[in-house]
């Protein structure tokens, strides 16, 4: 899979800066209960992706890879773990999540997510985009319950 999206700003021309691209890959094994997947992204400083005043949530960097690894115990409970690596500055985020469906209609989702970078392991002061001090925390701890619930013919109320 590919997905590639260019902003033009016809006053400031911003070349191959304009440019946010992806490409990676998913599979699964062991029919579903293993699932994989693997992307890399290139952020142009100036396209949709990055960081801006429109954009605080965009990336600051330009090269990136998420992977990701998901496995199904049964039909309401998977576990998967992923990581966010940013190739730039070796910042990287592990991510560890837990999904169970307690009842139709409503799911529980456990999330942890540690931000670490060269700082982290050696203290050379190197802070990295996807690290503690970026991020502005040292972990990460989230939990979100979710329902949704189906009318007559499968349609929403």
């Amino acid at each position: 899979m590919a997905d590639v999206l260019y902003t033009y700003n016809h006053e400031a021309n911003p070349g191959i800066d304009g440019l946010s691209a992806s490409a990676g890959f998913d599979y699964s094994f062991f029919k579903g209960d293993v699932y994989v997947f693997a992307e890399y992204l290139y952020s142009g400083s100036v396209s949709a992706t990055a960081a801006s005043g429109e954009n605080p949530f965009g990336f600051l960097k330009q090269h990136y890879l998420y992977g990701m690894a998901s496995y199904r115990f049964n039909d309401y409970t998977n576990a998967s773990l992923a990581c966010l690596f940013g190739m730039d500055d070796s910042s990287f985020s592990p991510i560890v999540r837990v999904e169970h469906e307690l009842f139709q209609g409503m799911t529980l989702t456990v999330q942890g997510q540690i931000p670490l970078d060269q700082d982290t392991f050696t203290n050379n002061e190197k802070q990295g985009e996807l690290g503690p001090v970026s991020s502005g925390s040292h972990f990460l701890l989230a939990s979100r319950q979710v329902c949704g619930f189906r009318g007559i013919y499968g349609k929403n109320p």
